[in-house]
């Protein structure tokens, strides 16, 4: 199961349509306090998408709540906010993945099975994992990409897209 949190009804109806379009069960909370309530109801959830600036409770506050029933348990923050500063709060926050409004679709079913696959729960036999590699919109912390183990590897990088000057001498 999977819990999106988001106070604006639009994006979390979007949100919640398309996973389940790609086979996931998906409860939704209107707010941080709501989603807090109901993941500490539902022990299937298997992670949790948090709009970051909500009223009552901000996605930071949601993914310390998370963390701190020591469920190990992915959370994902969507925002539009890419300022360092927050990023950094939320590495202290143990977020998961950070996932850039506006939203692409492709890019968040395939970062969604890309963490439900690092965290060992089954992903979508919609994607492989060829498809999840070829997915940018997805951003990982450094510390905690798709685990909330601290003693896993970080994932290697991807192959550089860049393409290679053959008038360069070696």
């Amino acid at each position: 199961d999977i819990l999106v949190i988001d106070d604006d009804p639009v994006v979390r109806k979007d949100v919640e349509s398309l996973l389940e379009e790609n086979g996931y069960t998906v409860d939704t909370a209107v707010s941080g306090l709501d989603g807090i309530k109901k993941f500490e109801r539902d022990d299937a959830i298997k992670l949790v998408l948090s709009d970051l600036h909500m009223p009552d409770m901000d996605g930071l506050d949601v993914a310390l709540g998370v963390n701190d029933m020591g469920r190990n348990v992915p959370v994902v923050i969507l925002t539009t906010e890419r300022s360092q500063e927050m990023i950094l709060q939320g590495e202290l926050a143990k977020v998961t993945s950070w996932l850039f409004k506006p939203i692409d679709k492709e890019g968040l079913i395939v970062g969604v099975n890309h963490i439900l696959l690092q965290s060992g729960s089954i992903p979508s036999p919609k994607h492989t994992t060829a498809t999840i590699a070829q997915t940018t919109n997805i951003q990982p912390n450094k510390h905690f990409r798709g685990t909330t183990s601290t003693s896993a590897s970080p994932d290697p990088p991807l192959p550089s897209t860049k393409p290679t000057n053959p008038k360069s001498s070696t």
